[in-house]
Parts: C-alpha cells; sequence; structure tokens
C-alpha cells in the first residue's frame, strides 16, 4: 500500500513539472553556431596595384635609356625633352613630348694696340663672325594615342599620332669697327615648319606599380613643310650704299625623301 501511495506521488510531481520546463525551453536564446575556418584569398584574384592590371595609374613620366658605354648619365629626357603619359584606362593612353632648344653665338669685338719705340701707338678694332648662325630656336611638339595589347605585366602595344616642329636660324650683326670709312649690316633667317604622322610598335615590361621598362620602334614621315629663308645684307661706304636682298621659300607635302624618319629607343616610365 505505501509503494503505491509513493508511485502516484511521483506521477503528479512529475505531471506538474513537465509544463515549467517547457516555458523554460520555449524562452531560452538559441545559441549561435560554431564559428566556421576563414575562407583563404583565391590566388587568381586581382591585387589592387600590382603589375598584372596593364596602365591602372593615371600619369607617367618618360625618361630614355643611354647606352653606359657611351654617356655619362644612364636617364636623359624623353627623346631630348619632357614626356608625359595620361592613361585612359588599362589598355589605352595618350602620351605627349616637347622639346626644346636654343642657342646663342653672336659676334665678338675685339681690340688690338700696337705699340713701338719711336712709333705712335695704334688701335685696330675687328669682328669676329661666327661661319654658322649666330642663334637658334628649336621647338617639337608630339601626341600619341597608344593602345595596349592585354593588362599582363609584359604586353606589346601600338600607336599613332602627330608631330609639329618649327625652327629659326638666324645671322645677324653689325659691323661699326671700319666706321668712318665702311659699315656692314647682316640680317638673314631661315625659318622652318613642319607637321608629321608618327607610328610607334613596342613591347613594355611593368616590372613594378611604379616602374615600367620599354623597347619601342618608331618612324615618322613628314605631311607637311614649309621652308623659308630672307637674306638682307647693306654696305656702306663713302661711295654709297649698297643693299642686297634675297627671299625664297617653299612648300611640301608627304615628303618621303629626307622627311622620313625610323628607329628604335629604350626608355622607362615613372608612374604616379
Amino acid at each position: 500500500m505505501n509503494v503505491v501511495r509513493k508511485l502516484a506521488l511521483a506521477v503528479a510531481a512529475a505531471a506538474l513539472l513537465a509544463p515549467a520546463g517547457r516555458a523554460v525551453a520555449q524562452d531560452a536564446v538559441p545559441l549561435p553556431p560554431p564559428p566556421q575556418g576563414a575562407q583563404p584569398i583565391s590566388a587568381v584574384q586581382p591585387i589592387s596595384g600590382s603589375v598584372d592590371a596593364g596602365w591602372n595609374s593615371q600619369y607617367g613620366m618618360l625618361f630614355s635609356l643611354q647606352n653606359v658605354f657611351t654617356r655619362s648619365t644612364i636617364l636623359e629626357g624623353y627623346g631630348g625633352g619632357i614626356g608625359l603619359q595620361y592613361n585612359l584606362g588599362p589598355t589605352t593612353a595618350l602620351r605627349f613630348s616637347v622639346d626644346a632648344s636654343r642657342t646663342s653665338n653672336p659676334p665678338v669685338e675685339r681690340e688690338t694696340t700696337y705699340s713701338a719705340p719711336g712709333f705712335p701707338t695704334t688701335t685696330n678694332k675687328t669682328l669676329d663672325v661666327p661661319a654658322g648662325p649666330t642663334s637658334t630656336l628649336d621647338v617639337g611638339v608630339s601626341g600619341s594615342y597608344l593602345v595596349r595589347l592585354g593588362t599582363a605585366a609584359l604586353a606589346p602595344y601600338l600607336g599613332g599620332g602627330l608631330s609639329l616642329g618649327y625652327s629659326t636660324d638666324k645671322k645677324e650683326y653689325d659691323d661699326k669697327t671700319n666706321l668712318p670709312t665702311s659699315r656692314e649690316q647682316v640680317n638673314n633667317v631661315d625659318r622652318t615648319f613642319g607637321v608629321g604622322l608618327l607610328g610607334q610598335l613596342g613591347l613594355e615590361w611593368r616590372v613594378h606599380k611604379s616602374l615600367s621598362l620599354f623597347a619601342e620602334y618608331g618612324v615618322g614621315v613628314t605631311a607637311f613643310s614649309n621652308t623659308s629663308s630672307k637674306a638682307d645684307r647693306t654696305v656702306t661706304t663713302a661711295s654709297g650704299v649698297t643693299e642686297t636682298k634675297s627671299d625664297y621659300s617653299r612648300t611640301r607635302y608627304f615628303n618621303f625623301d629626307t622627311g622620313l624618319t625610323q628607329g628604335g629607343a629604350l626608355g622607362v616610365v615613372a608612374f604616379f
């Protein structure tokens, strides 16, 4: 009888505790899932700033590589001047170059004094005039559109563009050393203006995101050129004035004789 009573009490207690256990289970916060292992970065994904991204920098400055066995410096200005590259995208770019030079070799007036015992001192003046021009000016500007045939670190490229050139040679002097006996005035000017067509074929190696090496072969032809020359010489003596003048001008189109240029070059591009 006691056993039956104890069993009945145990069943009743279990029945009372069951709803409370279900309520606690419903109000419990679910545990987060176990952490998963970190996913490794795939080796084929492009890394920002890598060399396998073509022309991914917007600007670049160009330099020419020189032969260290014949030149004192390894780097010089691109084409003798300044070269800039503006990248439109990973495979397209604009390249510009500017070259300007000026020389001056003016005449020099010399004075020589002669003296000897028993004779009066004499002074002789002369003007040393250079055989060539007394001044020159050369300006060249070019622009090209380049296409890179791929975005790999080593890739060929090709391009085409225009060039403008202007040069002036002057020989000017006024010789007054023989006054009042004679005077000579010279004013000679030679000018040349030309427009050329350019073509490039090269291979670039992007060794670093900020540096690349290139080997390039270029060809150019003068599409239009105008050459003019003016000579003016005036000699004044006691008997009068003698003046000699001459003018010359010539225009040519697509000069394949002396207006065709070609050659290879090595260079460096510093990107920024």
